[in-house]
C-alpha cells in the first residue's frame, strides 16, 4: 500500500490493480449471493417434495441462471444434506424395487398361463 511512487504511470498500475481486486471480489459475492439463492430454491422444491434437477432449479430461480450455476447449487445442496450420491437409493426405494420385481414376475406367470389357454382353445 505504499502510495509514494516515482513514476506516475505506477499510480495508474496500483489503481488499475486495485480496481480490478475490487471487481472480483464484487464478482465472487453475487456468485455466492446466487448459489445460496438457488441452494434456497433447491431446499423449497424439497419441501414440496420435488427431488432439484437443473431445468427445475433453472426454471424456478430467481434470476436467470445458468446450467453451471443450478449444478453447482445442487452440489452444494446435496453435499450440505448429506446426499453425498444424489443417485443413490435409500432403503424404501430398494424395498419397492424389491417388491414390484415380484410383481412383474407375477404378471408374467399369469400372462404365459392365459396365453396356453388362449392357444389351446383357438386348436
Amino acid at each position: 500500500h505504499n502510495l509514494l511512487v516515482k513514476n506516475p504511470s505506477e499510480i495508474k498500475l496500483k489503481w488499475i490493480s486495485w480496481t480490478s481486486c475490487n471487481l472480483l471480489a464484487n464478482e465472487m459475492s453475487l456468485q455466492n449471493n446466487n448459489l445460496q439463492k438457488l441452494m434456497i430454491v433447491c431446499q423449497q422444491m424439497v419441501q414440496k417434495g420435488t427431488s432439484p434437477s437443473v431445468a427445475l432449479l433453472r426454471a424456478k430461480a430467481p434470476f436467470k441462471a445458468s446450467v453451471t450455476e443450478a449444478i453447482e447449487a445442487i452440489k452444494h445442496f446435496n453435499a450440505a444434506n448429506g446426499a453425498s450420491d444424489p443417485a443413490s437409493i435409500n432403503g424404501k426405494e430398494v424395498e419397492t424395487i424389491a417388491s414390484l420385481s415380484k410383481r412383474v414376475a407375477l404378471l408374467e406367470q399369469q400372462m404365459a398361463m392365459l396365453q396356453k389357454r388362449l392357444e389351446a382353445s383357438i386348436e
